[in-house]
């Protein structure tokens, strides 16, 4: 029988390498924990606080923020840490068919140890939708590129997307925006909601267990 090396994680028992869908509703927090990630992947910290993370080059991508904004959210993000120098920031970027996977792949060749892609949000570098294509197909073959990047390059490309306007299922994972074609594509769907509780992470992939944290 063939052997296989084990799953490699860049967040343990979070985030295994590969294509991952990080999902919530506007303002629930989605884009600090990414933006926490990044920083942690690309200085060799811990985690919340507790989960040590390999180091490695980062490409953040905050496509909803200006300079100003983005700069605001790393002082609060870094407490007065510099910033980290394998941390690779832009607030533009193009379409994925229009260059923007091939600027992906550009940047994983400049750089020693790609270990983490994020992108805030997918919508800002999604492809035109074909209208010769179902809606399932488009939403698969949109999220296509990333995944062969994260293959090819083994390492976590962490797309954020939103909820659906549907109300609230007894399952968070049937609540992400779109077909089943986003949550088909990815290894890997988190999807982070706000309750009177607190804010809860679900956690669900090929190559992990389901987890529920708060």
């Amino acid at each position: 029988m063939r052997q296989f090396e084990p799953v490699k994680f860049v967040i343990d028992s979070y985030l295994p390498e590969g294509l991952a869908l990080l999902v919530g509703k506007p303002k629930v927090g989605k884009s600090w924990l990414a933006l926490d990630w990044a920083i942690v992947v690309a200085s060799g910290g811990a985690a919340f606080g507790d989960i040590d993370v390999e180091p490695g080059d980062v490409l953040y991508l905050s496509l909803e923020d200006n300079q100003r904004r983005l700069r605001d959210r790393f002082l609060q993000a870094l407490r007065e840490r510099p910033q980290p120098e394998r941390l690779h920031i832009a607030t533009e970027w193009p379409r994925l068919n229009a260059g923007g996977a091939d600027e992906i792949e550009a940047w994983c060749n400049r750089v020693k140890q790609p270990r983490l892609v994020v992108i805030d949000v997918f919508g800002k570098v999604r492809p035109e939708r074909s209208s010769k294509e179902s809606l399932y197909d488009n939403d698969y073959q949109a999220l296509a590129p990333l995944k062969k990047i994260a293959d090819d390059r083994q390492l976590a490309v962490l797309v954020l997307h939103h909820l659906s306007k549907r109300r609230d299922t007894d399952n968070p994972f049937d609540a992400v925006s779109g077909t089943t074609g986003f949550t088909g594509a990815a290894d890997t769907v988190l999807i982070l909601k706000r309750s009177p509780q607190g804010v809860t992470l679900y956690s669900r992939g090929r190559d992990l267990q389901e987890v529920e944290a708060r």
